[in-house]
């Protein structure tokens, strides 16, 4: 038999090549065996660049919102109850978010996109607040919630892991 004769039409088909998936630190900060939770961007064959899907909403929003700021000259809310409610309860979801698929929780894209945004939109107005007053209570405030809420999630996931 030549080797150039047809293939077997009974012969199951070779499975196409897997994607070779390239982590650049500033997009993606996860290990390849997190790669659940990262969008896989084609960059060219069969190359796929990881991006962390709460990250691809939470920079552009960030600075979309400051940006909005600016333009439109906006200090603090009249009410000081709106930037507090603002920033933390749009926090919130990507603080549980996170902190559940540290605890294993198994997530889904969708939700670190929407947690992202809404975390992006809390920080830009938070930051915002921060550049005109370094002492502007909401943010520190914002960033106690953020710290400690992380600290609370790998002290439950350390203990769980002592079990």
């Amino acid at each position: 038999m030549s080797d150039d004769a047809a293939p077997d039409a009974g012969a199951p088909a070779a499975a196409p090549p897997r994607p070779r998936v390239v982590n650049w630190l500033p997009l993606s900060h996860h290990r390849p065996d997190a790669h659940d939770r990262c969008l896989l961007v084609p960059v060219g064959g069969a190359r796929r660049l990881a991006v962390c899907a709460r990250c691809s909403t939470l920079y552009p929003l960030l600075a979309a919102t400051i940006a909005l700021q600016v333009l439109l000259g906006l200090g603090p809310a009249r009410a000081p109850l709106v930037d507090t409610l603002l920033t933390l309860l749009l926090a919130a979801p990507a603080l549980l978010d996170w902190g559940l698929s540290r605890l294993r929780a198994r997530g889904r894209n969708r939700y670190r996109l929407i947690s992202g945004a809404l975390l992006g939109v809390a920080l830009g107005r938070s930051l915002w607040l921060y550049f005109r007053d370094p002492l502007s209570e909401i943010f520190w405030t914002q960033i106690a919630l953020l710290v400690f809420g992380a600290l609370a999630f790998e002290l439950v996931r350390t203990l769980r892991l002592d079990d």
